[in-house]
């Protein structure tokens, strides 16, 4: 399996510091405006890793969008469920940082199996879950059609 790597650049301890920080200023002051202030830099902390996690430097495919999206999103809500109950918030963050990189992750090292692929190019059709996963059926032939033309193409660069 490659290495993926996971924040480049920004530790995930600087998530959580900007992140928790954030959801800290709701002790100070709970009114709408920091609500909304929060929220959208939640979604940013949360959005921005799920998504490095799943990058992928080669042609095998990245987790569809969807995922980010449905983690930051949920993430995003926090401030705004939990009325007079503040330590949630915190927590509630950081469960799913972790649980959108982990499952990102998971995802795009996946799609390096015998039978799964996440690109679409080298699949024999797709599942019922290809939209939340991005997994897709194997197809051996394109994948090795794929890999003589490159050689093929690195031979005539030399």
């Amino acid at each position: 399996m490659p290495y993926i790597p996971i924040f480049f650049g920004w530790s995930v301890w600087l998530y959580l510091a900007v992140g928790g920080g954030v959801t800290g200023l709701l002790w100070w002051r709970r009114d709408g405006w920091m609500r909304a202030v929060v929220s959208v830099v939640i979604f940013c902390c949360v959005a921005y890793p799920v998504q490095l996690a799943g990058m992928h430097e080669c042609l095998e495919g990245r987790p569809p969008e969807v995922l980010e999206f449905v983690f930051a999103g949920l993430a995003a809500s926090l401030p705004w469920c939990f009325g007079r109950w503040k330590w949630p918030i915190p927590l509630g963050f950081m469960i799913l940082l972790f649980a959108g990189t982990y499952r990102a992750r998971t995802l795009a090292h996946s799609y390096h199996g015998d039978h799964i692929t996440g690109n679409p190019e080298f699949s024999s059709g797709s599942f019922w879950h290809t939209s939340i996963t991005g997994q897709r059926p194997r197809d051996h032939e394109k994948v090795k059609q794929f890999r003589k033309s490159f050689a093929q193409e690195e031979l005539q660069d030399e």
